[in-house]
């Protein structure tokens, strides 16, 4: 028997309850039909899948081949060099006189084998002017908008770094494709993208293959594309509720075994249509974790580059023991620690002590903001 706490009344238990067992009922029918999915995308019509037509902004996963699952043997390469390039920021504290916000991108360069070695580069930026604080209506500009423009600075940064190192292989901490754009109304698309696909240019020039790599992805892209080819083919008995409750980590985690990867597809978002390259992905299940990967199209269109990504990849991961080494030590450089944050605290203290303005009261808040 439980301990009933008396102050929760006989419904409010039974509330939970009734929760608990819903849960229990979603999950064993998800199960059922990923069961049911994992049969359905070895066996897909491609004659069917063709004919697909989608809703307007309606994203969904193009199949390159037939799908299949590729084992990874454990061939490692032993001399390589890697670059990855990750970023961090501090955003607006609406609540301080003097707003601010701080972006600090990172690269690191390794060689690994004989002749090893690492390079790390960094660079910071303190942004207080008004057209970098407001958008056009005069509010603060949103988190999304200086997530954004991140995303661009560490772009940026990935692109010059390849032209300084020529690495093997050039890895990004997150999407190929800027999501962000879809919510942003500060920056201009076009612009945007330019910027964000320097790093895949210069790749391109040097074929080097460049990819994204993407831990804990949320995408829906094959579920989506599963979801239109069951009604294509008359199949009109699963809700698409219970079909877009999944991710297509869950549909590849119930497949995949551990080091393996899928077959190739290629994103039909319509942001995409603004690039100059197209953008493929495939999934990795490293563990328990499965991580999409995307690569632009001379990646996909060389078998020797792709291997030669593919490879690194996994010995990269290895090295990292369950997550790219490179990764990790990019986001170690980048990350903007307590100590950081406590230099620049002591910065803006001693400046603004200088002026009588301000009680020690109110210099106080600014250590506990920061």
């Amino acid at each position: 028997m439980y301990n009933v706490n008396m102050k929760f009344n006989s419904q409010f238990l039974k509330q939970i309850r009734s929760a608990a067992e819903n849960y229990v009922e979603q999950n064993n029918k998800k199960k059922k039909l990923l069961e049911r999915l994992s049969e359905e995308i070895f066996n897909i019509d491609f004659s069917l899948l063709d004919l697909i037509s989608s809703p307007p902004e309606y994203n969904y996963a193009k199949f390159e081949e037939k799908f299949s699952l590729y084992t990874f043997n454990s061939n490692f390469v032993k001399d390589y060099s890697i670059l990855a390039t990750d970023g961090s920021r501090i955003t607006i504290d609406e609540g301080l006189p003097f707003p601010f916000y701080i972006i600090n991108v990172a690269s690191v360069f390794e060689k690994v084998g004989k002749s090893s070695s690492h390079k790390v580069n960094s660079k910071s930026e303190f942004y207080f002017n008004k057209n970098d604080l407001y958008d056009e209506k005069g509010d603060f500009l949103a988190e999304q908008d200086i997530n954004l423009k991140m995303l661009l600075k560490e772009a940026e940064f990935l692109s010059e770094s390849i032209e300084m190192y020529n690495p093997d292989i050039a890895l990004f901490d997150g999407s190929l494709i800027l999501w962000g754009l879809k919510q942003s109304k500060k920056i201009e698309t076009k612009k945007a993208i330019n910027l964000y696909e320097k790093p895949i240019f210069t790749a391109f020039t040097l074929k080097k293959p460049i990819a994204g790599y993407i831990s804990g992805t949320r995408s829906k892209e094959v579920i989506k594309t599963l979801i239109l080819y069951l009604k294509r083919k008359g199949n009109n008995d699963i809700s698409n509720e219970l079909l877009l409750s999944l991710n297509d980590s869950d549909l590849m985690n119930s497949i995949m075994k551990d080091n393996q990867r899928t077959s190739i597809f290629s994103s039909t978002e319509k942001l995409l249509s603004n690039y100059s390259h197209k953008i493929y992905f495939f999934f990795l299940k490293i563990g328990q974790e499965v991580v999409r990967v995307e690569i632009p199209d001379f990646v996909y269109e060389s078998k020797e580059i792709l291997d030669r990504l593919i490879h690194l990849l996994f010995t990269e991961i290895e090295r990292g023991k369950g997550y790219p080494l490179i990764l990790k030590l990019a986001h170690f450089e980048a990350v903007i620690n307590e100590k950081d944050k406590k230099f620049i605290e002591n910065i803006l203290r001693s400046k603004i002590k200088e002026s009588s303005s301000y009680s020690e009261k109110f210099l106080s808040k600014i250590s506990r903001r920061i």
